[in-house]
């Protein structure tokens, strides 16, 4: 039986932004994956055997004073992945690499057997220090 990690986040920058985007990783579909020429990407998000995480900007104009925060929203359900830990490296690589521009990480992984009413459901948020928290309900 396959274990999935299924994701949902958010990552915020603000608006005072020195490198023209943060990097986050690099993200591929299980489509690119049957592709004949399919090679996995250098620095991937996290991914499972069917695709990785997907990321997608948005930008919040604040007001007229300030030019935008940019906030990234993360989704994806990983197959055979396990636990949490490429997750957890992956999020703090984010937060040692912007942490200048970073405001907030909250992020949420449940990971399960397929079809399981029991999983384990991983909480992360950053605290004042910009250390990642992660809780386990």
């Amino acid at each position: 039986m396959s274990i999935w990690a299924h994701c949902i986040g958010v990552i915020e920058f603000t608006h005072f932004l020195t490198k023209p985007q943060p990097i986050l990783g690099n993200t591929f579909t299980f489509k690119d994956m049957l592709k004949d020429d399919f090679n996995y990407p250098e620095n991937p998000v996290p991914y499972g055997s069917e695709g990785s995480l997907q990321i997608f900007k948005n930008i919040i104009e604040l007001n007229e004073d300030f030019n935008e925060s940019q906030l990234y929203t993360v989704s994806g359900s990983l197959r055979d992945v396990n636990s949490i830990d490429e997750i957890t490296k992956w999020l703090e690589k984010i937060i040692e690499e912007n942490k200048d521009e970073l405001c907030n990480i909250l992020f949420e992984v449940t990971i399960s057997p397929f079809l399981s009413c029991d999983p384990t459901i991983y909480s992360y948020f950053l605290n004042p220090d910009y250390k990642l928290i992660v809780e386990e309900k």
